[in-house]
């Protein structure tokens, strides 16, 4: 759902006086603010003033909606506005100038046509104030009705739809006692139309667009998004949405990746009861199913024969090393996911990563993830006795 609204509010101007044109923001599921300018150039009906007073100013509107019945910019809500203008009051022959404030509440509801045409409707209470710049009252002060009748288009990305977020997003219900790795999770929508949840902030894998950014509770342990891993063996491995492949020595599947035996539609997709489980024979899936990868005992070797070659560049404990490889099997970039390390050593490791190609493969990239420990040094034969 797009989270941005511009919209026109010629309503107003028959039962506030006003016109403006504003622009809202979702900044929650449940919440958006918005700001616009706005021309007063009377008080609309039922205004308490006498009929002589006429009055005309510029200003500035700014409020909040609370949204009851769908995400936010969708559905009904309540809202609060304060308004502030600079209003010129005429009453017969005499003229002055005066600062404007206004607070307003409506309850109302808005749609969003296909996702881009914004209608909305409200209707509530306004109270005006104005004073000259002495203090006095200009005798144009008091209650009236407000309304809205908007018309408008919606327009950017990053929201979801109420289908999506039941899935992506746990209940709103519930204790907020649970404690997660992370606050949010990034929802990502690959070329393939397979959705996947990542620790936020996180960046959407290249094949991949984030889609929204949804906030954990406590029912997300009952009901998990996933994401996909690959082990050492290129085997894919569901993990939860808020923890990283790298937290487990594992690295992060491309970001146009389906896992196997799954469809598009699996995951965090609309019209699925809940994100895809784990499959219990996913560890033992043989990378042999996707023909794109290398096959798995090639990349066990490799990387044992990696580790067997760069022990001279391991500092004492290790590190966990990510290494990746283009489809020419030859390794292209080497990077710590432990600590930062001298260039030196980070450039002695890579030389040995090198030296030591994967078969080619159809696939753009490989990356790997493992920890690599210096190998103990053998001890010396006893003493003859």
């Amino acid at each position: 759902m797009p989270p941005n609204v511009v919209t026109l509010n010629p309503f107003a101007a028959v039962i506030d006086g006003t016109l403006n044109v504003e622009y809202e923001r979702a900044v929650d599921p449940l919440l958006s603010v918005f700001v616009g300018p706005q021309v007063q150039f009377g008080l609309g009906l039922l205004a308490d003033v006498p009929a002589s007073v006429t009055v005309f100013g510029v200003g500035l509107a700014a409020g909040v909606r609370l949204y009851l019945t769908d995400d936010a910019p969708r559905g009904m809500f309540l809202s609060p506005q304060f308004e502030a203008a600079l209003v010129s009051v005429s009453s017969g022959a005499s003229e002055v100038t005066a600062v404007g404030y206004a607070v307003t509440g409506l309850v109302g509801y808005q749609w969003l046509i296909a996702d881009r045409f914004a209608v909305s409707v409200g209707i509530g209470g306004r109270y005006l104030e104005l004073e000259t710049s002495s203090g006095r009252s200009t005798g144009a002060s008091g209650f009236g009705l407000a309304g809205r009748l908007s018309f408008g288009f919606a327009f950017g990305g990053g929201g979801l739809s109420a289908a999506v977020r039941e899935e992506a997003q746990p209940s709103r219900q519930g204790p907020e006692s649970c404690r997660f790795p992370v606050d949010s999770v990034q929802v990502c929508q690959s070329s393939r139309g397979y959705r996947f949840a990542i620790p936020h902030p996180g960046t959407c894998a290249t094949g991949a667009a984030p889609v929204a950014v949804v906030r954990l509770t406590c029912e997300a342990r009952d009901r998990p998004a996933y994401h996909a891993c690959l082990d050492v063996s290129a085997n894919w491995i569901p993990v939860t949405s808020w923890e990283t492949c790298a937290s487990h020595g594992w690295s992060d599947a491309p970001g146009d990746y389906v896992p196997p035996g799954r469809v598009p539609a699996d995951g965090v997709g609309p019209g699925v009861a809940r994100a895809a489980p784990p499959a219990p024979e996913a560890v033992a899936t043989p990378a042999a199913v996707d023909p794109t990868l290398p096959p798995r005992d090639a990349v066990r070797a490799a990387l044992a024969e990696v580790h067997s070659r760069a022990a001279e560049c391991l500092p004492p404990g290790g590190f966990l090393m990510r290494i990746t490889y283009g489809n020419d099997g030859v390794a292209r970039r080497v990077e710590s996911l432990s600590e930062p390390l001298p260039d030196e050593v980070i450039a002695c490791f890579f030389g040995h990563a090198r030296a030591v190609p994967l078969p080619p493969f159809t696939r753009e990239q490989l990356v790997v993830t493992q920890r690599f420990t210096p190998r103990p040094a053998a001890l010396p034969p006893p003493p003859p006795q």
